[in-house]
């Protein structure tokens, strides 16, 4: 999925119940001139979320640079979709314009949101 060198994306979730929203959270180190992206693919059916586009999700708050690999920051993504879901896919993009300063993202955590 996507033409990006380093990413992420988790496996398929299907879900018991139908949710209205996801908030995600990942601990992140930001080093300058590099991105932090996140996609959210969401359906009714798994039948459907094969042929969706990937959404780009924003963070709550924009994502702080940091050149200390030990010193990473709580980023808060949310998104609100239009319809409720039973499946969701997530894909995170990490970009850097020099190879030897890369982000990094650990601790991931997906919240559904109950309608």
């Amino acid at each position: 999925p996507g033409s990006a060198l380093a990413k992420y994306v988790t496996k398929r979730v299907v879900l018991n119940e139908a949710a209205d929203g996801i908030r995600i959270i990942m601990d992140t180190v930001r080093p300058s001139q590099t991105e932090i992206l996140l996609y959210v693919k969401t359906a009714a059916t798994e039948e459907q979320i094969e042929s969706l586009a990937w959404t780009p999700v924003p963070p709550v708050s924009s994502i702080p640079f940091s050149d200390n690999a030990d010193n990473f920051n709580e980023v808060e993504f949310f998104l609100d979709p239009d319809q409720n879901f039973s499946v969701f896919e997530t894909k995170i993009v990490l970009k850097s314009r020099n190879s030897s300063r890369v982000p990094l993202v650990r601790d991931l955590r997906i919240i559904t949101l109950a309608p």
